[in-house]
């Protein structure tokens, strides 16, 4: 489902149990979001990783994937309205 009006981002998840989908959005033009992904370990809740999308003052859009250790793995930074491309970088141990 795309929405009719995107903002910086838009978040889907299929989740298993629910019967629809859920669907988000910042609600700000300039927003943001951090999606952080727990699983159990040892029976207790742990994070095992964190999406960071962050609008920047000059219109840079980052999403950042960020492990349970806080490391970056892999940065996609686009622009909000010039069609400018997509750039990934990912640290060094993980191009090897």
């Amino acid at each position: 489902m795309t929405p009719r009006n995107v903002r910086n981002w838009w978040l889907t998840a299929d989740i298993d149990g629910r019967k629809t989908q859920q669907v988000r959005g910042p609600a700000a033009a300039a927003g943001g979001f951090v999606l952080t992904i727990q699983q159990r370990d040892a029976g207790k809740p742990i994070t095992v990783a964190r999406l960071v999308g962050r609008a920047q003052p000059d219109g840079t859009l980052t999403l950042t994937l960020v492990d349970l250790l806080g490391q970056e793995h892999a940065k996609c930074v686009t622009h909000r309205t010039e069609p400018t491309g997509t750039a990934w970088t990912q640290p060094e141990e993980l191009n090897q």
